[in-house]
């Protein structure tokens, strides 16, 4: 066994995390254990939330046998050569007999596989009561940067004869991550500052080291408190196995000579530990004059790799904006033809997709569908791995090989590679799906839909049954009506009495009599045309609505619609009709009789509404808020961005936060502005908004009478502001809906000025005819969210 290791806290009485970490040749099956020696003056706990795997994947149950000074980890995962980590929680005593620990990984029969015995354990340290803060990230992302903070806290008062000496303190990062720190004043003091060296107090010369030179004078006086500071690093694409944080506290040094870490004779390690997952943060260790710590952070941030040509099963249904979307039910199943590649914007997240042997290709949502792979299934490799190393299969580009596991999704250690053997079954081991070309597999998968031929023409209908005298009502939900000929097979949807929905490998779905259909659902669907390109077409226009010319079809007999016919257009409109503002339209507000405006004073008053993104709006903001980690939960203080709107021009009485709406389920309204009906809708509708209007009317009224207090009545003029984190999505959504409320209160209101306009990319900029044409249901949504501020 290789590099086996101990890092502890050496503080009297303190509890904290003990770390283990060992690398070993050996693979060992599921059933086997991790048995490790420590000496009985250690008090250790390990079961449940005392433990932290950290590298060991699976379900792991420590029994701890005190009396004999050992704990087992048992392993329900087989165990994979390589590094490996994991922690205990641990408390020291004074003083420390036979200080040694060891290492034994066990068989599933028992049996010793490898082993590392006398690990020297670390000394006792006394006179210092110092722990590290906890170490906590910004939004991270895989080869991004995003800011971490950390530092240490003084829990007591330090000695006043011969008080120990800080002298440098040492942040050594995991392997793959660097700091990005290249002026003093990227490493942010957040609470009182260390007193620190004059004439250069920091260092940061090696990409995975920062070291801070304290004044060591000073420092010997050091208040009881906690000192934080934050520092910009660059994320890995994939979490390292042996992801320890260390932050080590040296004395001075005899010599001119810098402190290398908790390796460091002079060193006192405060602790460190495992980073995955956001656990609690907590471990030190102390060991001759260092300290290490140790923080449970991420998982890894790769999102899983689907391959081509396997096929997937539907969890949610789904139906895209317009046709270049694949329109799926629960439950069906489709074969990947493309996935998204996480660099280009418009395809992070997306596969392009086909279902069964149909003809219907579209996009589809990765976080609407779940894998169904087996043990037994095969896939073609393809370039070769590298580095390669004694554990990870060796195969040709293009050869067949047999998957014998597949890395489980919640497994940081797993997601993403398999362990394999090449068909002659002479080598075997692990591979990253990313040198897998594709799935080798049957791409025809039965999903449960019968197929049935057209045995009369027929025009299929919106709905089961009906009337003539719906068809004006029939134009308002379909723009065209579909004839399908004798002998188009179609799929079966649903059956309701004597009625079928119907849908053709053009996805085109409509109801029909069942009468004109076959009886045999045997029928084999129709063969595809041709093999999807190597990059699929985006979508380029939204799906047509009412009032739009649809183009015509043409068809063959036997292989699709026939005609495509216009219906009548709908009645006119007996409700007042809507009004342009800002590039879209709204439906006109119908004020109420006594509104805010009235107790205001009833004269015409004036409300200036903008939206921006705290990322977006200028440079000061966007740097300040990159250094509090990111827009989307940098708690950025109110008068900066009073300061920065003042700077564009736009100084504004009231700024209301809009990121209390997250919505995962949104992903295919990304390539729309906040002025998307759908949009609108879902903010209305999400938990968070009676909050959120609840804060925004309660700022208004304050304002409004701070207002009245100070001027003429007939003169008031504000400006609302309405930010989120890049001022394209939830502050314009909410910003729609204040313009709403504003007007149907009586409220004088010019277009939206959106200020991060010009930072809009890859979306359509209010310019489709989905932002400009929405649809009736928006005047109902926006009259529910007036109702509700008015009951506020």
């Amino acid at each position: 066994m290789l590099g086996a290791s101990v890092l502890y806290p050496g503080i009297p009485s303190i509890a904290g995390q003990m770390a283990f970490s060992f690398i070993t040749n050996d693979k060992i099956e599921e059933g086997g254990a991790i048995r490790v020696g420590y000496p009985t003056d250690i008090e250790i706990l390990c079961a449940g939330q005392y433990l932290y795997q950290v590298a060991i994947a699976g379900e792991v149950t420590c029994i701890n046998y005190i009396q004999q000074g050992y704990f087992e980890l048992r392993l329900t995962r087989p165990l994979p050569p390589g590094q490996q980590a994991f922690a205990v929680t641990s408390t020291c005593p004074a003083a420390v007999n036979d200080n040694y620990f060891y290492i034994v990984i066990l068989t599933d029969r028992g049996q010793v596989s490898d082993a590392a015995m006398s690990i020297p354990g670390l000394r006792i340290q006394h006179g210092l009561p110092i722990s590290a803060m906890p170490l906590i990230w910004g939004m991270a992302e895989p080869n991004r940067n995003t800011f971490v903070s950390t530092g240490i806290e003084i829990l007591g008062e330090l000695p006043l004869k011969d008080p120990p000496i800080i002298s440098e303190i040492i942040i050594q990062m995991p392997p793959d991550f660097s700091h990005q720190v290249q002026k003093t004043a990227q490493l942010e003091t957040l609470t009182q500052p260390l007193p620190r060296r004059d004439g250069g107090w920091l260092d940061v010369t090696d990409p995975r080291r920062l070291r801070l030179l304290m004044d060591e004078e000073a420092i010997q006086k050091l208040a009881i408190g906690a000192y934080r500071f934050q520092w910009p690093i660059m994320v890995p694409a994939v979490m390292p196995k042996y992801n320890i944080w260390e932050l080590t506290v040296c004395s001075p040094a005899l010599r001119n000579e810098s402190c290398t870490g908790s390796n460091d004779p002079r060193a006192a390690a405060l602790d460190r530990g495992p980073s995955a997952h956001f656990l609690e943060p907590k471990v030190f260790k102390r060991t001759d004059s260092s300290i290490h710590y140790f923080d449970n952070v991420l998982c890894d941030l790769m999102s899983q790799i689907l391959l081509v040509g396997e096929v997937v099963v539907v969890t949610e249904s789904y139906a895209g904006p317009d046709a270049g979307y694949l329109r799926a039910h629960e439950g069906d199943k489709v074969q990947v033809l493309y996935m998204g590649k996480q660099e280009v914007e418009e395809e992070e997240g997306w596969i392009y997709a086909q279902k069964g042997q149909e003809e219907i290709k579209g996009w589809l949502p990765m976080s609407k569908v779940k894998t169904c792979r087996s043990d037994d299934d095969l896939v073609i490799a393809g370039r070769p791995p590298s580095p390669p190393s004694r554990w990870i299969l060796l195969c040709q580009q293009g050869e067949t090989i047999k998957v014998k596991y597949w890395g489980r999704l919640e497994s940081e250690d797993e997601r993403n590679w398999i362990w394999a053997e090449r068909l002659n079954g002479n080598d075997e081991g692990w591979l990253s799906l990313q040198n897998v070309e594709q799935f080798k597999q049957s791409a025809a998968k039965e999903n449960g839909r019968p197929w049935r031929q057209v045995l009369r023409k027929y025009d299929l209908l919106p709905f089961p049954d009906i009337s003539k005298d719906r068809e004006a009502e029939y134009a308002t939900y379909e723009k065209r009506k579909v004839t399908v000929t004798p002998g188009l097979v179609v799929q079966v949807l649903e059956q309701k009495d004597d009625w079928t929905k119907v849908m053709l490998r053009q996805s085109i779905a409509g109801w029909m009599k069942t009468e004109d259909l076959s009886q045999d659902g045997k029928e084999p669907p129709p063969p595809p045309e041709h093999p999807p390109p190597a990059v699929p077409p985006r979508p380029l226009r939204p799906a047509p609505r009412p009032g739009q010319s649809a183009p015509e079809r043409t068809s063959e007999a036997g292989k699709g619609p026939e005609k495509v016919e216009d219906l009548p257009p709908p009645p006119p409109p007996t409700e007042p009709q809507d009004r342009i503002i800002s590039g879209g339209r709204v439906p006109t507000c119908v004020s109420s009789k006594i509104s805010d405006a009235d107790a205001a004073g009833g004269a015409a008053r004036h409300i200036l509404l903008g939206t921006f993104g705290l990322e977006t709006l200028d440079y000061a903001l966007a740097d300040k808020t990159m250094e509090m980690g990111g827009g989307g939960s940098a708690d950025v203080p109110e008068y900066l961005i009073s300061e920065s709107l003042s700077n564009m021009g736009f100084p504004s009485e009231i700024i209301l936060d809009a990121r209390m709406f997250p919505d995962p389920d949104a992903m295919h309204l990304t390539r729309h502005s906040g002025r998307h009906h759908l949009i609108i809708s879902r903010l209305v509708q999400h938990r968070n908004f009676r909050v959120w209007l609840g804060i925004a009317k309660r700022r208004f009224r304050e304002v409004v009478t701070r207002i009245e207090r100070r001027g003429p009545r007939s003169e008031m003029k504000l400006s609302v502001a309405v930010y989120c984190r890049r001022g394209k999505h939830r502050s314009v959504a909410a910003a729609c809906i204040l313009h709403h409320i504003f007007q149907a209160e009586g409220f004088q209101c010019p277009d939206i000025k959106h200020l991060s306009y010009k930072h809009w990319k890859s979306c359509c900029k209010m310019a489709c005819k989905e932002c400009q044409e929405p649809p009736e249901e928006l005047q109902g949504i926006l009259q529910s969210a007036t109702k509700l501020w008015r009951d506020l």
